[in-house]
């Protein structure tokens, strides 16, 4: 395994709260099954819905630190999911232009949140069709 890079961020979750009244934000940075996801969610739980959105913010940031300049993903370009039956994150990319998709390889997803914060690593390998 080559690695192509590795991306970390933390998150403090209150930057998100003033968010929460409006959709804008979510619909900027939610794939489109993310965003059908976070919007099943009670809009008056709020804790559940910042960790949802801040989860993937920092998931997010942490992955176009370890792809970038190899690829200029949108934040629509991933979505991140659980694997059935496992409490482990997914996180698949899907980019527009389907070509972009040889670039990368695997891409290994951790997340975390715990109080006012939330935690992510992405390690990505190198694409071995490259």
């Amino acid at each position: 395994m080559t690695i192509l890079g590795i991306g970390v961020d933390v998150l403090h979750l209150p930057r998100l709260t003033r968010h929460l009244a409006d959709n804008r934000l979510a619909k900027r940075i939610l794939s489109p099954v993310e965003l059908r996801e976070y919007l099943s969610l009670p809009k008056e739980d709020h804790g559940r819905r910042i960790r949802f959105l801040g989860v993937r913010w920092a998931v997010k940031e942490a992955v176009y630190k370890a792809v970038y300049p190899v690829v200029k993903p949108t934040w629509q370009d991933f979505t991140l999911q659980r694997l059935a039956g496992s409490p482990k994150p997914d996180l698949t990319y899907h980019p527009r232009d389907s070509l972009l998709l040889l670039r990368l390889g695997r891409i290994h997803t951790s997340a975390s949140h715990d109080g006012d914060y939330a935690f992510a690593t992405v390690i990505v390998e190198q694409s071995n069709q490259t």
